[in-house]
């Protein structure tokens, strides 16, 4: 069982690298809608525990002018109790400043 869960875990961590770094290469190239539905595709079938997917998410959402799904994001990283990402997710909002790394 331990080690069915760590193949499980082990896939999920490298399909959360592979699939981060692809959206992050397609929103610094202004394909927004690409990354988004690689994130969304990520956060429904693969992990909704990575910080870094809600981020990205939050993100794309503000140079995309999506508040409720900037206002998921948010909502999401408070739940994960990851308020130094929050942080600078509401950065982000407040000067539309947006980075993608």
């Amino acid at each position: 069982m331990i080690r069915a869960w760590a193949v499980r875990k082990a896939v999920e961590i490298s399909l959360c690298e592979l699939y981060g770094k692809y959206a992050v290469l397609e929103a610094r190239k202004d394909n927004l809608k690409v990354a988004l539905e690689v994130m969304l595709q990520l956060v429904g079938h693969v992990t909704p525990e990575d910080p870094r997917a809600h981020l990205l998410l939050g993100k794309l959402a503000i140079r995309l002018g999506d508040m409720q799904l900037l206002g998921e994001a948010m909502a999401y990283l408070a739940y994960l109790k990851e308020a130094e990402r929050l942080v600078e997710l509401e950065a982000a909002q407040r000067t539309g400043v947006v980075d993608f790394r």
